[in-house]
């Protein structure tokens, strides 16, 4: 296939281009731009840790004395507290956003949040949820905060 001079002009445009980027990207980041990591604050942390920690009693594996709304304010705390915890925790407090989620729609299709929670509890590992839970007492423990009883 013959090419013309414009098509070899624009293949000789592209592959430069290419080059060009690819010598960029190979020497890092520009100088120019700093990306500043936002500090761990104890102290915010565990503030948020006691708002988890004030509405998590739907975690404690039963629904007695809880209310769709106490599930819908451990959602809030849960996503609040996720912006500022500890980089090890913050996957096992999206895991729990997770299931308090699945427990509010489980009581929005059932109508009853003991029958939502046994519907969560049946789509999820009921055993990584725990581990969740285990690493929030761990870390409720840490900020000198009462933990999380499970059943």
């Amino acid at each position: 296939m013959n090419f013309t001079l414009r098509q070899w002009s624009i293949i000789v445009v592209l592959a430069a281009s290419f080059i060009a980027a690819a010598i960029l990207m190979s020497r890092g980041e520009d100088p120019a731009v700093e990306e500043t990591a936002i500090e761990f604050d104890e102290v915010v942390w565990c503030e948020a840790a006691n708002a988890i920690r004030r509405w998590s009693s739907i975690l404690d594996g039963s629904a007695d004395g809880d209310s769709i709304d106490d599930v819908r304010n451990l959602r809030r705390a849960l996503a609040d507290g996720r912006l500022v915890t500890p980089q090890e925790l913050g996957f096992e407090i999206a895991r729990l956003q997770d299931f308090a989620m699945l427990v509010e729609q489980g009581d929005k299709v059932e109508g009853d949040l003991a029958a939502g929670l046994v519907s969560a509890q049946g789509n999820v590992d009921t055993e990584r949820v725990a581990s969740a839970v285990a690493a929030l007492n761990n870390a409720l423990g840490e900020c000198g905060l009462d933990t999380i009883t499970t059943s």
